[in-house]
């Protein structure tokens, strides 16, 4: 946003990133409010100064805003601060602290519940249009959590009206009436946010984004591992059931000690009173209650209500279905998925359940308040509970921090180059990959072009074609795409694996040819440097429909699992037609199998496959200018590829390897 003012570079699509298209921001500045505030700090300090005052103040103000919405429901101070403490410091917060800085700012959420509760108590209008306000901040700042809440509100509101058991009071007596102009606010701001979103936003990746960044029920159970103190315990299972491959969407910890105080906070609110229950006075050293005592019904209500917000927000965070057997169970998530497809990460539910679970405990700790006799006792207890809380989601290191002054000597020597220098990092991961981020991150400093950085469409597609830096094509390819320079960082190979989508299995690079065309200008101690001298390629093969994400297989080749049918698409450069010959390797994902071959719908070729790769040439093919369909079909088994970590819920009959497109003369 800095650089975009500064030197008057559109923002969107940014040209610096995926060259030539550029990126498309406008995912980043999504949500309004977040948008404007993340563009007025980086513009007045840097982007490291709004960085950190925006995940600085997010904490502190998320465990503010719990202890404020505690306080009010229970007038306990012990509970409110023990309350906001893990509220503020939960596995969620600690992981989108490190990944999502817009998911960080979780305060409007305990706020806006709070002005929910008040204006259901009080039914003025005041209080009505506060809430409404709340939620429609809420919304700007994230429609996520706008949607979120909407939910939260909607269950709210319906689970109070059910357990005020509307049949026993007469009409326009009962408090829901009152809550009518809440719940209509918050449905027309969230049936605009609906809209807003279903108009700005393209579906994303569909029901496997779906699948793999919702939440599994030992997600909420498991300490997070990143836990210093148990961590260890759940690491190794967590690790090897990352089912969204990144741990951001994985931790959503609640805590034993916040489970228990929440338990007890539930439990005890089904002991209803035989008349009805005063508000307890505020607690005194001379004034205090059983634990048992039976709670206001007015509190009693808020409880329940509380409890079924947070049962609704874990069972919609699970996955559109699972299969129980052989037979597919459909959860209300893929109520959401069909209406709202560009909502892909159901995990994010888990902050709603971290908000009741974390009202619900500081519920049960007011009740163990009452039962104690003075101050000195409930401070001991607080202090050891609010240990217990840290020790359970503290993470490893408890401090992290970045010189973002500072970079390699490799990023150092780019920076010199000259400024129109278009440059690629290999690996080339995805762009949702941690280590793609670092790439975009340093061209903070070295200020270079650079072809990684792909979202969607050609750009995606291009880069599947390039993933592999010493294929013979590639060269010819990277040129197309106007690149001067390549560096490759043999390490980052040698430790890859498993979440990385692509580059699946750890290799050493440095045992494969450099390809023609690649020319060595300088050697790091993690990197080196080619300059691009092959000649832009006219005919470039792009894996277009039927194919699922490529993997490096473990001896550094790339593979292509495709279904039953699959097209790549051939563009050619050229201004003629031209005589061309295609070859690639294929192979069955079972058994043997017989691949058919076809060049705009025409036969070209047909070929016998064994689960082994084999050499699939095709010589004489003709190739307009534009845009020529290649179609392969398969009639072999579809199978799960369970030997490659993160294809186990891919169905593939072939495998094909990267394509060489070349002119006959």
């Amino acid at each position: 946003m800095r650089y975009s003012r500064q030197l008057g570079v559109p923002l969107s699509p940014m040209p610096l990133v995926a060259v030539p298209w550029g990126l498309d921001t406008s995912p980043y500045t999504a949500d309004p409010l977040s948008a404007l505030l993340l563009r007025v700090l980086s513009v007045l300090f840097d982007e490291t100064v709004a960085y950190n005052l925006i995940l600085l103040v997010s904490f502190v103000l998320a465990g503010l805003a719990m202890y404020w919405l505690v306080e009010y429901l229970t007038r306990d101070r012990s509970a409110a601060a023990l309350s906001g403490l893990a509220f503020a410091f939960s596995p969620y917060m600690l992981a989108q602290g490190k990944e999502h800085l817009g998911l960080v700012m979780t305060f409007w959420m305990p706020l806006f519940v709070l002005a929910l509760v008040r204006a259901w108590r009080h039914g003025t209008w005041k209080s009505v249009l506060t809430c409404g306000g709340v939620y429609l901040v809420l919304v700007l700042f994230n429609y996520q959590y706008g949607l979120i809440a909407g939910v939260f509100a909607a269950v709210f509101s319906l689970t109070l009206w059910i357990t005020g058991r509307p049949w026993r009071i007469a009409p326009g007596r009962g408090r829901f009436w009152k809550a009518l102009p809440v719940l209509a606010v918050v449905v027309a701001v969230l049936v605009l946010l609906l809209l807003q979103l279903a108009a700005s936003h393209p579906p994303e990746m569909g029901a496997q984004a779906a699948l793999q960044f919702s939440a599994r029920p030992w997600d909420y159970l498991l300490p997070a591992a990143d836990g210093w103190a148990l961590g260890y315990l759940t690491r190794g299972f967590i690790l090897s059931h990352l089912h969204g491959g990144f741990l951001s969407e994985s931790s959503l910890f609640i805590g034993y000690t916040v489970m228990a105080l929440a338990a007890l906070g539930l439990v005890l609110a089904f002991r209803r009173p035989a008349t009805a229950v005063a508000e307890p006075p505020p607690l005194t050293g001379a004034t205090r209650s059983r634990i048992l005592e039976a709670m206001p019904d007015d509190r009693r209500r808020i409880t329940f209500s509380v409890a079924a917000c947070g049962l609704v927000a874990f069972i919609l965070s699970m996955p559109p279905y699972f299969h129980l057997g052989s037979t597919r169970v459909y959860l209300p998530s893929c109520v959401f998925l069909e209406v709202f497809p560009s909502f892909r990460a159901y995990a994010r539910f888990g902050i709603s359940v971290m908000l009741s679970a974390c009202v619900l405990a500081g519920l049960g700790l007011w009740r163990i308040d009452r039962a104690l006799p003075s101050k000195k006792p409930r401070r001991v207890l607080l202090a050891v509970l609010m240990a217990l809380v840290l020790l359970e989601f503290a993470i490893i290191p408890p401090f992290r921090s970045l010189d973002t002054g500072d970079t390699t000597d490799y990023y150092r020597w780019l920076a010199a180059r000259p400024e129109a220098t278009v440059a690629a990092m290999y690996p080339m991961y995805q762009l949702d990959d941690f280590h793609d981020y670092e790439y975009l991150f340093y061209q903070r400093l070295h200020r270079k072009a650079l072809v990684n950085g792909a979202r969607g469409g050609e750009a995606a597609l291009f880069r599947d074609s390039v993933l592999d830096v010493t294929f013979p094509s590639t060269p010819g390819l990277l040129a197309r795409l106007g690149t001067d320079l390549v560096l490759v960082l043999p390490g980052s190979y040698a430790e890859l694996g498993p979440p990385h989508r692509n580059y699946t299995f750890p290799t050493d690079i440095t045992r494969r040819p450099v390809p023609e065309g690649l020319s060595e200008v300088k050697r790091f101690s993690g990197c080196v440097a080619y300059r691009v001298t092959a000649p832009a390629s006219d005919l470039v093969p792009l894996f277009a429909h039927g194919f699922f994400e490529p993997f490096m297989d473990p001896t550094g080749t790339f593979r292509h699992p495709a279904d039953s049918r699959a097209t790549v698409r051939i563009e050619s450069y050229l201004h003629s037609s031209a005589t061309c010959s295609i070859t690639f390797e294929a192979a069955c994902a079972a058994g043997t199998c017989d691949l058919a071959v076809s060049i705009d719908a025409i036969p070209a070729a047909t070929a016998r496959l064994t689960t082994g790769a084999a050499t699939v040439k095709l010589q004489g093919v003709t190739l307009k200018p534009g845009t020529n369909e290649l179609t392969l079909t398969s009639d072999g088994v579809l199978r799960a590829l369970s030997e490659v970590p993160g294809y186990s819920g891919a169905r593939v009959a072939m495998i094909l390897g990267d394509i060489m497109v070349e002119e006959q003369r």
